[in-house]
C-alpha cells in the first residue's frame, strides 16, 4: 500500500517491493506471479471488504420498479450502506484503484453483488431489467461518492 500510494502500479518494481517488505524475491514469487497478481489480490480483498459490509442483497431488492429511489425501500438502505462502505475505505480504494486501474473497482463491486444476488435467485442472470437497475444503483452510488 505504501508503494502504491507513492507511485503508479506500473512503476513499482518487485525488487523495490521486496526491499521495503524485507523479503527475498523468491518469497514474493512463491506467492505471486508478478506485481499485477499482487495488485489483483489486494484489489479483490478490498472489493470483498466493501461487499461483505453491505446488508444481504436479494433479487427481490433489485426489482424493475422505480420504488428503489424512495427512502422506504430496502434498496435505499443498500445504497446508503454502499456509500458508507466506500467512505470507510476511501483511502485504500483511492490507493489501490488509481491510475490505469481506476475503473476496475466499481465494476468488480457490481460483479460481486450480481453474483450474490444470482446465488439467491438464479433467474436474476436472465433478467436484463433487474441487472440494469443494479448497475444503475451501484455505478450511480460510486459516481456520487467520487464526486
Amino acid at each position: 500500500m505504501e508503494l502504491r500510494a507513492q507511485k503508479p502500479l506500473e512503476k513499482i518494481k518487485v525488487k523495490e517491493l521486496c526491499d521495503l517488505a524485507c523479503i527475498n524475491k523468491s518469497t514474493f514469487y512463491a506467492h505471486y506471479q508478478d506485481i499485477y497478481a499482487l495488485a489483483n489480490a489486494m484489489e479483490d480483498e478490498m472489493v470483498e471488504v466493501v461487499v461483505e459490509s453491505l446488508p444481504q442483497l436479494t433479487a427481490r431488492d433489485v426489482s424493475e420498479r422505480t420504488e428503489w429511489l424512495t427512502r422506504e425501500t430496502v434498496s435505499y438502505t443498500h445504497l446508503r450502506e454502499m456509500f458508507r462502505a466506500f467512505t470507510r475505505n476511501q483511502t485504500e480504494i483511492g490507493i489501490l484503484f488509481s491510475g490505469s486501474r481506476q475503473g476496475l473497482f466499481i465494476n468488480r463491486v457490481e460483479a460481486a453483488m450480481s453474483k450474490c444476488i444470482s446465488e439467491s435467485d438464479p433467474s436474476f442472470d436472465a433478467d436484463v431489467v433487474r441487472k440494469i437497475v443494479l448497475s444503475f444503483c451501484v455505478q450511480g452510488c460510486y459516481y456520487t461518492f467520487t464526486s
